[in-house]
């Protein structure tokens, strides 16, 4: 069987289109995981190359950019944890069921 020259071009064009919005893709997944503090780079390069698992990923990432807030916090309610512990007043101003504000 003898490939049509049509079928040919089509399936070159759908691979070219497939690619560019792979890449387009991938970029914009690069854009997410730098604004969540991580290199835009290494990232948009995982996403061009391995697709959907790497896209989840990115989604689930962590956000590094108010990591500093949330330890502070942490370490306000642990030494207020050890002030009641050793019989002192209790400083936290939330109530302790609460989560503290980011």
């Amino acid at each position: 069987m003898v490939l049509r020259m049509d079928f040919v071009v089509l399936v070159v064009l759908g691979s070219i289109v497939a690619l560019g919005v792979i890449i387009a893709i991938g970029l914009q997944y690069g854009k997410v995981a730098e604004s969540k503090g991580y290199n835009k780079n290494t990232w948009t390069a995982a996403a061009i190359f391995f697709g959907a698992i790497v896209w989840i990923l990115i989604v689930a990432l962590p956000d590094k950019t108010r990591h500093g807030e949330l330890m502070a916090a942490l370490e306000k309610i642990e030494r207020a944890c050890q002030n009641q512990a050793q019989g002192g007043a209790v400083s936290v101003t939330a109530s302790p069921d609460e989560l503290p504000d980011l």
